[in-house]
């Protein structure tokens, strides 16, 4: 028996890894495009190649959205005047559009498709192998790419990642993502599964495997992790595909093999943070209940003097509020701390206990912030367009909603040396776009080139930055 992963540092997670079914789907690339490509034009994008052909792109709505192509590694592909590709047991194939922006290096897509479990936004979201997060409503209809650019960790040799997997909490979505080359994984944690945030640390590395009698199982390299959820969608073991030797040098009839072997994890424990208002250092005392659950009961199982709350940035690190008091609420337990110490900032949307079982073992677990909105709207914006109208300067912005139904808002347009720009965004439901045009003063002048960042969601906790890399503007 293994002893529970304590590096991890993210126990309490869940994993919902479908098998997609075999039916096309269309894809829409909305952030990255290929602005010079011609007709039957071959490209290589990141080792795999592929023809571009003209055609109808994949907005699902029959509108010209310019040039597109699949792109595949082995995996079944077919196309259509869509986009459409072929989806085969979780791997998807790459399709790109033109929307007149920049090549972006996209490759075969795998997808680890979580129910967001809410009527009023989307049901499936995923991750690609790239790092981009995609959202569709069943997993059938169009695969929208709603970031930009990579959401993994910025470390060192960002190009080796693979293997991303992401699950969800009763509290928060986690993602972890190994980095084959290093044979480090890391773990990051999202309240929206949209913006990510990277843990310090190492999820797991190659030693971390360590039986309760000291023993331990020195595999060369673990990969292709997935997580058994209980009824509480907590992570209760891990699954790895583990090899004892460096695989490119594993021959045939050789002493050297790769197995699937299995990790039991500790579950993070169910906690109630019961504090309307957002904790500061003024606030006196915190109250935080612990459920009791079968062959755990708070009573007795805990090394009170050990607990540390608040922050995960604090707690983490040794840090956090140390205990007042405990209160009994029948099996259950209510620990106390003091405000100050917590260390919760605006950008925190989890709450987190940190210390040891009686019996010396790790105890932890994540809760919710009662003042924090886990249900904001998702606004993202697609590639400007412009046009000039009676001697202005327009750019026409579409504007998405892909998560509860937004207010109005505002969109802010800035550009190094230029003066800002903002402009309204009209309330939007669920799954609904609009067309935003916003004139753009005579400091931008005809033909020159920005780099155009547009934020959207600025009364969010997380707003969402789009940047149109290289925009020229259009001569007068």
């Amino acid at each position: 028996m293994f002893s529970p992963i304590a590096s991890l540092g993210l126990i309490g997670l869940t994993i919902c890894v479908l098998s997609m079914p075999s039916h096309a789907a269309t894809v829409l690339v909305g952030f990255d495009t290929f602005p010079n490509a011609t007709n039957n034009q071959t490209v290589n994008i990141a080792g795999f190649t592929g023809t571009l052909t003209n055609g109808v792109g994949s907005r699902g709505d029959g509108s010209t959205d310019g040039t597109y192509g699949t792109f595949g590694s082995g995996a079944s592909t077919t196309t259509s005047p869509n986009g459409s590709v072929s989806i085969r047991n979780g791997t998807i194939t790459l399709v790109l559009t033109n929307n007149s922006g920049t090549t972006y290096n996209l490759l075969a897509y795998y997808f680890d498709v979580t129910d967001k479990g809410s009527d009023n936004t989307p049901e499936d979201l995923a991750l690609s192998i790239s790092g981009g997060m995609w959202i569709s409503r069943d997993g059938l209809s169009t695969w929208e790419q709603v970031t930009q650019g990579s959401q993994y960790p910025k470390v060192a040799g960002e190009g080796y990642f693979e293997d991303p997997v992401i699950w969800r909490t009763e509290v928060q979505y986690h993602l972890i993502v190994n980095n084959w080359h290093g044979r480090i994984a890391y773990h990051l944690r999202s309240k929206d599964g949209f913006h990510w945030k990277t843990d310090p640390g190492e999820a797991y590395t190659t030693d971390f495997a360590v039986s309760e009698d000291g023993g331990s199982e020195e595999w060369y390299k673990y990969e292709r992790m997935r997580v058994l959820q209980d009824e509480h969608r907590r992570a209760i073991q891990a699954n790895f595909a583990v090899i004892d030797f460096n695989k490119w040098e594993d021959k045939p009839n050789d002493i050297h093999s790769s197995k699937n072997i299995s990790i039991p994890l500790t579950p993070g424990r169910l906690l109630t943070l019961d504090h309307e208002d957002k904790i500061t250092d003024a606030t006196p005392e915190v109250r935080v209940r612990i459920a009791a659950e079968p062959g755990f009961g708070p009573h007795q199982d805990i090394d009170l003097k050990s607990l540390r709350f608040g922050a995960p940035e604090e707690v983490n690190f040794g840090r956090g509020a140390a205990l007042l008091r405990t209160e009994k609420a029948g099996k259950d337990l209510v620990v106390v701390f003091p405000g100050k110490g917590c260390g919760f900032a605006d950008h925190n949307f989890a709450g987190k206990l940190l210390g040891k079982t009686s019996k010396g073992k790790l105890l932890f677990g994540y809760c919710r912030l009662p003042w924090v909105d886990y249900e904001e709207p998702m606004l993202t914006v697609r590639r400007p367009e412009a046009a000039v109208r009676e001697g202005r300067i327009v750019l026409r912005i579409e504007v998405s909603n892909h998560a509860s139904a937004s207010e109005e808002s505002e969109l802010k347009i800035e550009a190094d040396g230029m003066p800002p720009v903002s402009a309204p965004c009209p309330p939007l439901k669920s799954d609904a776009k609009t067309m935003v045009e916003v004139p753009l003063p005579e400091a931008y002048h005809p033909g020159q080139s920005h780099d155009l960042r547009i934020t959207t969601g600025l009364d969010l906790q997380q707003p969402t930055v789009f940047v149109a890399r290289g925009f020229e503007l259009p001569k007068r």
